[in-house]
């Protein structure tokens, strides 16, 4: 998708796996003339019931149905913050969106569990002049996981950023990093709530791989953000969890608009594979299997992983598979442009629902069957051309888990802000504004 002299891509989900219960994630922009948007969509016959609920203020920029949206102000239940509530009725295919120029992160949006179902988008939009597009759809909270192989996107000339946002109070993240000079692991803990989030800045030339492990669940997205001052934030996705990885067959393009009166405009494109390392072999990119391949930092009593950075040398059709059911994986793709404008998107993930209940307590209970598997494929489009490349990784091998000192850091923003669908809606989130 491009936007002037901007480009980007988001990862479009099925209608099968839209949900009821979606917690925002969103990067504020440095730049003035980008505002902060959340555009929700219905998708059933049965029209939607649906409650925007956020910290900051906003405004209806679009309202494609029928029905007129109520808006209701009030305070918290800490008696200090204000709460902006604005609900409403969604018919199959129609849309709202949201906008602020504050960032709408831990904003919530919920559809009443005796109407339909929706798709909820964030996105960054400028309204006067061409910026890099920021749009990624956002799965159900069911579907939040609590492991995660963080990899950055390779040669990438910014910074890479991953938000952690988790889902419940008193959640604790571990992090441990690989060091790519001297292979030396570092770990980190942070101590979250419900509201809370933390970046976590990957220097690409350092740190290889992270492994992340929550007691809770958390959702993770990947922004790639320029050198700049003030900087821009170039691309986001969503990373799929561990407990997301999923089997079968992808078949993706690249991109590339390489012009020899441009050459800002050429596109170097990779995918990051991550897979358990005793499947790596099982795992074909255009039929062949992948040689060269980096261990992740372990997670203690689980199984070893193993990824990859995958330099494409040719544009246009590309196929990753697995050849078992046990040969799980994660693919994301990025294109990066010579001036570090870039896109990502997911290849490849599942929607099992992890998260069906919520003890009086406040932990997350369990789901005990998972749903069927859902392919996502990418909606890129291919321009034919030609571009050299190498892939230079190393391969390391496996290593004991790291003994040095774990440090904490605890994060201080806090907004509760509400948790799940379902047994969620009717146990833990009436229709009370007295809740956010």
């Amino acid at each position: 998708m491009r936007n002037g002299t901007s480009f980007g891509s988001y990862t479009v989900y099925p209608i099968a796996n839209a949900g009821r219960f979606y917690q925002v994630v969103s990067f504020p922009s440095a730049n003035e003339n980008q505002q902060a948007e959340v555009i929700v969509i219905g998708v059933d016959d049965q029209p939607a019931e649906i409650t925007f609920k956020s910290r900051v203020n906003f405004s209806v920029a679009a309202n494609s149905s029928k029905q007129s949206f109520h808006t209701v102000t009030h305070l918290n239940a800490d008696n200090k913050t204000m709460v902006f509530t604005i609900s409403g009725l969604l018919a199959k295919s129609e849309m709202i969106v949201f906008r602020s120029n504050d960032d709408l992160k831990s904003s919530t949006v919920t559809a009443d569990i005796n109407g339909g179902r929706i798709a909820v988008i964030s996105n960054s939009y400028c309204p006067n002049q061409p910026c890099d597009l920021l749009m990624e759809q956002i799965p159900p909270i069911q579907t939040f996981g609590s492991t995660y192989f963080l990899v950055p996107a390779k040669n990438y000339g910014g910074v890479n950023t991953f938000r952690i946002v988790p889902l419940f109070d008193n959640t604790t993240v571990n992090t441990n990093s690989l060091q790519a000079m001297d292979g030396e692991p570092n770990s980190e803990t942070y101590v979250m709530s419900r509201g809370d989030f933390y970046d976590l800045d990957l220097d690409r030339t350092i740190v290889e791989t992270t492994s992340l492990k929550a007691t809770k669940p958390v959702i993770v997205m990947h922004y790639l953000i320029k050198n700049t001052e003030p900087p821009i934030v170039s691309s986001v996705t969503i990373i799929p969890s561990v407990e997301q990885y999923t089997y079968g067959n992808s078949t993706f393009s690249t991109y590339n608009v390489t012009t020899s009166r441009n050459p800002a405009s050429i596109i170097r494109n990779y995918v990051n594979i991550i897979t358990e390392c005793d499947q790596k072999n099982k795992v074909l990119f255009d039929n062949k299997i992948i040689e060269v391949w980096k261990v992740c930092p372990p997670l203690t009593g689980g199984s070893l992983y193993c990824a990859t950075q995958k330099q494409m040398a040719t544009d246009g059709r590309h196929t990753l598979r697995s050849e078992n059911a046990d040969a799980k994986f994660a693919a994301i793709q990025y294109g990066i442009r010579t001036d570090n404008s870039a896109f990502a998107n997911s290849l490849f993930m599942n929607f099992e629902e992890i998260t069906c209940d919520v003890e009086e307590g406040g932990n997350p209970i369990p789901c005990s069957k998972p749903t069927p598997t859902t392919q996502v494929l990418p909606t890129t489009m291919t321009l034919p051309t030609t571009l050299e490349a190498t892939d230079n990784m190393t391969t390391l091998n496996p290593y004991a888990p790291p003994t040095n000192a774990t440090h904490s850091k605890t994060t201080s923003r806090r907004e509760k802000a509400g948790t799940g669908e379902l047994n969620f809606l009717l146990k833990h989130f009436p229709k009370s504004t007295t809740m956010l």
